[in-house]
C-alpha cells in the first residue's frame, strides 16, 4: 500500500534538464545565445555577485524609500509609515530587513513614555550614494526611454 501524508504540500519534481546552470532549479535556465563572445567559459563579471546582493537589500520595494526617508535624520515608526505611504505592515518588515542588513538601527528610549527611533547606521548612509545614482539613471533613461 503506497504511503499517504496528510496536510502535506505538493510535490514537485523537476527535470534536471530545466535547471539553471548553477543548479539551482528554481532559476530561469539559461538560454543558448547566438553571440559567440557570449558562450565563451568566461566566468561573469567580478562584481555581479555584488551588485545582485546589493539589489537583493536596497532593490526590494519600499527599502529604498525607507533609506531616503530617513537621510532626514532618525524617525518614529509612524512618521515612516506617513512619509512613505507604505503600509504599517510592510513598513515592519522592510524596517526588519534593513535592521539585519546593517542599514538601519533601531534605538529604544529608556525614558517613559517609550519610544522607537529608527536611523541610518554608516553603511546605510553609505548606501544613499547608490539610490542617488540610480535616481538619476532612472530619470534620464526610463522616464525618456524614447530618447536613448
Amino acid at each position: 500500500m503506497p504511503l499517504r501524508f496528510r496536510h502535506s504540500a505538493p510535490i514537485v519534481l523537476i527535470c534536471s534538464k530545466h535547471w539553471a546552470a548553477d543548479g539551482n532549479p528554481w532559476r530561469k535556465p539559461l538560454m543558448p545565445s547566438n553571440n559567440t563572445a557570449e558562450q565563451s567559459d568566461e566566468s561573469p563579471a567580478p562584481g555581479s555577485d555584488a551588485i545582485e546582493q546589493g539589489t537583493r537589500v536596497i532593490g526590494t520595494k519600499w527599502s529604498g524609500a525607507i533609506l531616503w526617508e530617513l537621510q532626514r535624520g532618525a524617525l518614529r515608526f509612524n512618521e515612516i509609515v506617513r512619509s512613505t505611504g507604505a503600509s504599517q505592515r510592510m513598513i515592519s518588515k522592510r524596517l526588519r530587513e534593513l535592521q539585519e542588513a546593517g542599514l538601519v538601527q533601531r534605538d529604544v528610549s529608556c525614558d517613559p513614555p517609550i519610544y522607537v527611533h529608527y536611523a541610518l547606521s554608516p553603511k546605510g548612509t553609505a548606501s544613499l550614494a547608490a539610490l542617488r545614482e540610480v535616481g538619476q539613471w532612472a530619470n534620464t533613461c526610463l522616464t525618456h526611454p524614447e530618447e536613448s
